[in-house]
Order: C-alpha cells, then sequence, then structure tokens
C-alpha cells in the first residue's frame, strides 16, 4: 500500500502488487492528507484507515455522512475492498 497525491490536498491509497509492482486498486475514496492515518500488516487482509474523506461519505446501509474524522475497517480480498465496519474517532 501507499499514498499517493490526487490533487490539492487529498491523497489517495493504492494497493500495490508485490510481484508487478503495479497498481492493484485504489481505497474508495480520497482523504484529507492532514488526516490520513493507515494500519495493516503485510500477512493480514484487514486493512484500517483513520481520517476525514476529501468527498461525501455514505455509511453500512447507504446514508449520507457529515464529514468528520472516521476510522473504517476494510477487508481486501479478490482485489477489491470490503468494508466491514465505521465508527467516529
Amino acid at each position: 500500500m501507499h499514498k499517493v497525491g490526487c490533487g490539492g490536498s487529498a491523497m489517495c491509497v493504492e494497493v500495490l502488487d508485490a510481484q508487478t509492482g503495479e497498481v492493484t486498486r485504489g481505497l474508495p475514496n480520497a482523504y484529507d492528507g492532514d488526516f490520513l492515518d493507515l494500519s495493516y500488516q503485510p500477512d493480514s487482509n484487514l486493512i484500517i484507515v483513520s481520517g476525514i474523506t476529501a468527498n461525501t461519505e455514505e455509511d453500512m446501509k447507504g446514508n449520507r455522512l457529515k464529514k468528520r474524522d472516521r476510522v473504517r475497517y476494510y477487508e481486501f480480498v479478490n482485489d477489491e475492498f470490503r468494508l466491514l465496519k465505521i465508527k467516529d474517532s
């Protein structure tokens, strides 16, 4: 995983294929670069993302959320991010 600027102060996070170095997938949202923290282990599919999204965000039921700092738990399987849980910081 690596962070890359994607316009203004926004940061995007991408997963790289370990064998080819090519981008496999990016997180579903861009984040405010001043408020972005990632936690993951190389031998795990769990990715924890803390921060403020740059774009609108929806909860687990599809309801629009107000912009604020949150922690999101994703499972990365078959080159897809599956949102497991969201909680306010």
